[in-house]
């Protein structure tokens, strides 16, 4: 399987990085690498947010936000 990439984007308190930890999770005990993360812009409630997740069956070595996602998330 090659890498999946997904990138969520909604505003802070939406759960958009809670989200993307479960779906790493869910991967995680299905044996795949993963790779969770957020980027804030601030870190209150509103704010816009993006998450990203990785999934691949090798190591994940890269540690980069991902410009071009398999599939995207838009929390509203």
């Amino acid at each position: 399987m090659p890498v999946i990439e997904i990138t969520i984007h909604g505003r802070g308190g939406q759960g958009g990085v809670t989200l993307a930890k479960l779906i790493a999770t869910a991967y995680f005990l299905l044996g795949k690498y993963v790779q969770a993360f957020g980027v804030y812009a601030a870190e209150r409630t509103g704010a816009p947010l993006q998450a990203f997740v990785r999934i691949d069956d090798d190591e994940i070595i890269n540690h980069n936000q991902i410009r071009t996602p398999d599939h995207v998330v838009v929390l509203d």
